[in-house]
């Protein structure tokens, strides 16, 4: 009897730490990649690879020519994802220079979507873009 209520809790154990290792939060650092990014809804070719390492997103973008590197610290963070089923909304708040920006990250059955928008000096939206990501990685 003894047993069996070692094992049973053993098992509980087991299935808690599993199902809090499937759900992150803001915290987590991540990867992705994208090809396509609407800016302003104009859809236009460029390869980006965007990522949040600690209190920094940065967006790489390649062209044929050159990269280019613009990189934000996060303020804040909020929002629950899915590791397994990599779905979910995390949302942040980001400053550069005295600039503001917001970055949206929404995981649905469709896939990964990003919106990235740098805010003018009164905190409303100057410029939007919006990533289809191609692969999303947690780090």
């Amino acid at each position: 009897m003894k047993t069996l209520y070692k094992f049973r809790l053993l098992a509980l154990c087991f299935f808690m730490g599993t199902a809090i290792s499937v759900a992150q939060d803001a915290n987590m650092d991540w990867s992705a990649e994208s090809y396509i990014v609407s800016i302003d809804a104009q859809e236009v070719a460029i390869a980006s690879n965007l990522g949040k390492a600690s209190s920094t997103f940065t967006w790489e973008q390649i062209s044929n020519r050159s990269t280019r590197t613009i990189q934000y610290t996060i303020t804040s963070g909020s929002g629950q994802w899915d590791v397994q089923q990599q779905t979910g909304q995390l949302d942040y708040t980001l400053a550069s220079d005295g600039d503001g920006a917001t970055l949206t990250v929404l995981g649905t059955s469709e896939g990964v979507r990003m919106t990235f928008t740098v805010l003018d000096g009164n905190g409303n939206a100057f410029k939007t873009f919006e990533f289809d990501i191609d692969s999303f990685s947690n780090l």
